[in-house]
């Protein structure tokens, strides 16, 4: 199959992450994404493009957060990986060329800053083992991808220590030593879904391509994924009551600011946002009713924007 054919007949995109739906936190409601007529690349690129600004958000949301200020800390590594054997065996060929991919695991995107970056991991890195491992040998957990293994058993391993990766770039083997660096538990994952929402749950967040794409600046996006860090450095879990619930929605909105203020977003102007959320659907928050209206929360934010000085990064929830 050549490649024009190839992007026509695609279904549907991949997701990059199965997390189980049970207990997660939805932001919003459905909407569609343009066709892929309209999209400004074919959707495997459009995807690698996804993932870098979401791996990149994660790292500095994270680190606008001292790891002190939370009861728990986890090694992160601001990387994140694609494998062959995440798409369907008809398609390998087209994706290959595409993007690259063949035998080993690569590194698609590298946060500027990151444990992953200081150790010298570049985009188009392909993983040949892991302390010694080929990523092939890695356990299989269910639902994961290879390229999901990768980076989990890379982030498991920095909780012990450095982590060794022997690397292939172009025709030279390297072997870079990533440290281990500390900070709020948490990790963001792209879905390729196509509505518009977010969701945390554990130390877990999910991101939308929908969302992604609805947001019109980073900004915005760093806005919505401060609010679900937040609900993950707070400890949130399953209110008792609406009320409870509904407490918790807005101190994750007011935390989420402070974050992606403390991460050098600017907050007023990520504040439209609210406009567009909430003219897509007037009653939303009837059939959420655990969120106040988006213009409640934006009124609440702005506020916080003329208010507070907080110092950064936090060193206190």
């Amino acid at each position: 199959m050549d490649l024009a054919t190839f992007w026509r007949s695609l279904a549907g995109p991949l997701s990059i992450r199965t997390i189980a739906a049970a207990a997660l936190l939805t932001l919003g409601c459905v909407v569609s994404l343009p066709s892929l007529a309209e999209a400004p690349a074919p959707w495997p690129i459009r995807t690698r493009e996804r993932i870098a600004l979401v791996n990149e958000l994660d790292f500095r949301l994270r680190s606008a957060v001292l790891p002190s200020a939370c009861s728990k800390q986890a090694p992160v590594l601001g990387a994140e990986f694609d494998a062959i054997s995440n798409y369907a065996a008809n398609d390998r060929t087209a994706i290959a060329q595409l993007l690259g991919l063949h035998e080993h695991p690569q590194a698609v995107a590298v946060a500027a800053g990151s444990p992953a970056a200081i150790a010298g991991l570049a985009v188009g890195d392909d993983v040949l083992s892991i302390n010694g491992k080929e990523p092939a040998q890695l356990p299989a957990v269910g639902g994961l991808t290879l390229s999901d293994l990768v980076h989990d058993s890379i982030v498991e391993q920095l909780s012990s220590g450095p982590v060794k990766l022997l690397i292939k770039r172009g025709g030279t083997l390297k072997e870079l030593v990533i440290s281990p660096r500390l900070l709020c538990p948490g990790h963001a994952n792209l879905s390729t879904a196509r509505n518009v929402t977010s969701h945390e749950g554990g130390n877990e967040i999910l991101v939308t391509a929908g969302m992604v794409d609805f947001t019109r600046s980073t900004d915005e996006l760093a806005l919505v994924m401060g609010h679900e860090f937040a609900h993950v450095f707070l400890g949130h879990d399953k209110a008792k009551s609406l009320g409870i619930r509904r407490q918790m929605e807005r101190d994750a909105d007011m935390l989420g600011a402070a974050i992606a203020r403390c991460a050098g977003y600017d907050v007023a102007k990520s504040l439209s946002f609210w406009d567009r959320f909430g003219a897509r659907d007037k009653f939303a928050f009837l059939k959420l009713p655990t969120h106040d209206k988006a213009s409640t929360r934006k009124q609440r934010l702005l506020a916080y924007v003329h208010e507070t000085q907080a110092q950064c990064p936090l060193a206190a929830l």
